[in-house]
C-alpha cells in the first residue's frame, strides 16, 4: 500500500487506512477500526487525516469499494456510484478487477480544495483526535 496511516500509539493501533494516489484522484482503502474503538469517531479521523493528506498532494477525488460500510461514507459525503463509472487507474487495480466482488460498491468523494473550505480552515467534522505520527509531526507512513 503506498501510503497507510494509522490510530492509537505505536504499541497499539485502533485503526487503520490505506491511500492509493494516482495523479489527481485517489483510492481509499483497507480501513479497518478494532472492536473496541468503534463507535468513537476513529473511522472518521482515519478517513479526514488520509483525506487531507491527499489533498496535500493536489487529489480533487477519492474513490473506494465497500461491501458494508457504505453508510458510514455517506456520513462523510461519499456518494455511490455504477462501477462502470470508475475512472481507468481504479479499474486497473486488482480489488476492482478480482479481488472485491462485483457485489461491492463503489463510491466517490470530491475534495475540497483549501481555499474553498468553510472559515476556520478545516474540513466541517475534523475531530482533531490523536493519528499515529512520525518523526515530522505527520501519520505515519512506513513506505516513505
Amino acid at each position: 500500500m503506498e501510503h497507510c496511516f494509522g490510530y492509537g500509539s505505536a504499541e497499539r493501533l485502533s485503526g487503520v487506512v490505506g491511500l492509493e494516489i494516482y495523479g489527481r484522484i485517489a483510492r481509499l482503502r483497507s480501513l479497518a477500526v478494532d472492536r473496541s474503538s468503534r463507535g468513537l469517531g476513529v473511522g472518521k479521523a482515519l478517513v479526514s487525516a488520509a483525506e487531507a493528506y491527499a489533498e496535500s498532494r493536489q487529489v480533487r477525488e477519492l474513490y473506494l469499494l465497500t461491501t458494508g460500510a457504505e453508510r458510514f461514507f455517506e456520513r462523510l459525503g461519499y456518494q455511490r456510484l455504477e462501477r462502470e463509472a470508475a475512472p481507468e487507474p481504479i479499474r486497473a487495480t486488482s480489488e476492482f478487477s478480482s479481488l472485491c466482488p462485483t457485489t461491492s460498491l463503489l463510491m466517490r468523494k470530491e475534495l475540497i480544495p483549501t481555499s474553498q473550505r468553510n472559515g476556520s480552515g478545516t474540513r466541517d467534522g475534523d475531530l482533531g483526535v490523536p493519528l499515529v505520527t512520525g518523526a515530522a509531526g505527520r501519520p505515519t507512513e512506513p513506505n516513505q
